[in-house]
């Protein structure tokens, strides 16, 4: 889906929900969710979507603030690493 030939897994995941909500078969990974024919209502189903794939939370403004799949995969890299910190964190203290 994705022109660029090089993405990462997570990349590759919001890209095929970008094409399941929006049906358009190739673009950037810098690209705007909107500039691609989103709107706030696929914004809503995409949402949902990358909530269950992921298995958090991801909510409507977050989509407004990272719009493209490159955006949604970096915050999405952070979000895990915070979860993946704290869960070390709670794991040590239970020690």
């Amino acid at each position: 889906r994705l022109i660029e030939e090089e993405a990462s897994d997570i990349e590759e995941k919001i890209a095929e929900l970008f094409f399941e909500v929006l049906g358009c078969s190739k673009f950037s990974k810098y690209s705007s969710y909107f500039a691609l024919g989103g709107n706030s209502l696929s914004a809503i189903r995409l949402a949902k979507k990358m909530s269950a794939v992921f298995e958090t939370k991801v909510s409507v403004s977050i989509l407004l603030k990272f719009d493209s799949v490159y955006k949604l995969a970096e915050y999405w890299q952070h979000v895990r690493a915070k979860i993946n910190d704290h869960q070390l964190a709670a794991q040590e203290g239970e020690l």
